[in-house]
């Protein structure tokens, strides 16, 4: 089944949200936001006309077609009822280590975003015409290709940070100590703590509630209530998500789901 992009008024967010193990696309119609800080490359683009985007509380807002914000900076985003396109990638997995790569510098970011205008057709047809979940994952493929072709190869995160990941992932049910991490990579826990910040760009503590967030939403993509989604994922209440939810994507959950159809699968 073809997933509609479902109209709403201009102050809400109003779309298709699709997620895999590490990636996530919003496609749809483009509200404001808080200031907010994911952990994810984001990519921004607009199918025609822009967004505003404003890099920090005291910063000037930029009108923008195309744009890359880093993980885990604080921004703003008014769409302004614009149909948009967000892509969002793990840092610490290698492609989204090489597309943060293809916007460094000068002529690489101006580079980058000709590529990211050459999707804009695709992306409008789809918010158009809705997409399946395939169709979906294959937009994110080009994305990728088109930023990142020429790009040297980039090297995987160390075993034992991967490893950390894996049991983290694990574990999102109950409390886990940097002494139980340690112990289960044969690490002391200042090492693994030292080590995990500088690969996977967060401390532990914080990582450990943003894989809640993801496990969230994934519950979120099959239907549960909030409050189901919250305790599935290990949060202590609805409250707790929401407060969670909105300082890492700058609006309530409840906001998304009143207007938005979520999609889950693989990749």
């Amino acid at each position: 089944m073809r997933a509609e992009v479902r109209q709403a008024g201009r102050d809400s967010w109003s779309g298709s949200v699709f997620l895999w193990d590490e990636r996530g696309l919003f496609l749809g119609q483009a509200s404001g936001t808080s200031s907010h800080a994911p952990h994810a490359v984001k990519i921004c683009l607009a199918a025609h006309g822009s967004f505003r985007l404003r890099r920090g509380a005291d910063a000037a807002w930029r009108e923008c077609r195309a744009a890359l914000v880093p993980p885990d900076e604080p921004h703003q985003i008014d769409g302004r009822g614009a149909r948009l396109a967000l892509f969002y990638l793990l840092p610490e997995t290698p492609e989204g280590q090489q597309v943060l790569r293809s916007f460094s510098g000068t002529t690489a970011a101006a580079a980058a975003q000709g590529a990211l205008s050459k999707l804009s057709r695709r992306v409008k047809s789809y918010l158009d015409h809705g997409c399946d979940g395939e169709e979906a994952a294959d937009l994110c493929d080009e994305m990728v290709f088109s930023l990142t072709a020429s790009a040297a190869p980039c090297a995987g995160l160390d075993g034992r940070v991967a490893q950390a990941l894996a049991y983290l992932r694990s574990a999102l049910d109950r409390r886990v100590t940097s002494e139980e991490i340690a112990q289960a990579v044969s690490l002391s826990p200042s090492r693994i703590a030292h080590l995990f910040r500088e690969q996977a760009g967060l401390p532990l503590r914080r990582y450990v509630l943003w894989l809640r967030l993801c496990a969230a939403l994934d519950r979120m993509a099959l239907s549960d209530s909030l409050t189901d989604a919250a305790h599935a994922a290990g949060f202590a209440d609805s409250a707790h998500l929401s407060r969670t939810f909105r300082r890492m994507h700058g609006i309530t959950p409840s906001a998304l789901l009143q207007h938005s159809r979520f999609f889950h699968g693989a990749k």
